[in-house]
C-alpha cells in the first residue's frame, strides 16, 4: 500500500491516482469534521395519513358526521370482494370506472361521505379513488381507509 508522504513509488503512473485518492480522503476527512457529531438523518417520510387529511383511521372515520349513512367502495380485485366486504360496499375499481360510477351516485346520499379502501395498508388504489373522485363530484367528504381490508375485518 503507498503512503500519501513523499514516497518513491516503483510505477509513475501510479503515482497521479494515488495522489488522487489521498486528496480525496483528505477533502471527505474534512467534511466529516463539519457535521455536527449529534447529527442524525432525516426521519422516514410521514405515514399517509399525515399527508393527506382525506387518508383517515377507523377511529377517525367513525366520527365523520353522518358516518351510518356513509356509502363505502371496494376498490380491491372482485374475486377479493366476493370473498368478503364491508356490509352495503359497492365494489368501485379504476378500471371499471365508467360503470360504476353511476351506480354510485344512485346509491349516494350527498350528505354522506364515501369511503374507499383496497386491500392492504399499503395499497394506494383507495387513496387514488378517493381523489379522483372527490375532484370528479366536486365534494370533500370522500376518505381513503388508512389499513384498507386488513383494518377493517380486523375489528371483533
Amino acid at each position: 500500500m503507498f503512503a500519501c508522504a513523499n514516497q518513491r513509488s516503483p510505477a509513475p503512473s501510479i503515482l497521479r491516482p494515488a495522489a488522487e485518492l489521498c486528496a480525496l480522503a483528505a477533502l471527505l476527512a474534512g467534511l466529516a469534521a463539519l457535521v455536527p457529531a449529534n447529527w442524525r438523518p432525516a426521519p422516514a417520510a410521514a405515514p399517509a395519513a399525515a399527508i393527506s387529511p382525506y387518508i383517515l383511521n377507523l377511529a377517525q372515520i367513525r366520527t365523520l358526521p353522518n358516518i351510518a349513512d356513509a356509502l363505502w367502495l371496494d376498490a380491491r380485485g372482485l374475486d377479493d370482494y366476493a370473498a368478503g366486504h364491508v356490509p352495503g360496499a359497492l365494489h368501485f375499481t379504476e378500471a371499471d370506472w365508467e360503470a360504476a360510477l353511476p351506480v354510485l351516485i344512485e346509491r349516494w346520499q350527498p350528505d354522506a361521505p364515501i369511503i374507499v379502501y383496497c386491500d392492504t395498508a399499503a395499497c394506494g388504489t383507495a387513496a387514488r379513488v378517493a381523489a379522483r373522485l372527490r375532484r370528479e363530484l366536486a365534494y370533500d367528504n370522500i376518505h381513503a381507509l388508512e389499513g384498507g381490508w386488513p383494518a377493517w375485518s380486523s375489528l371483533p
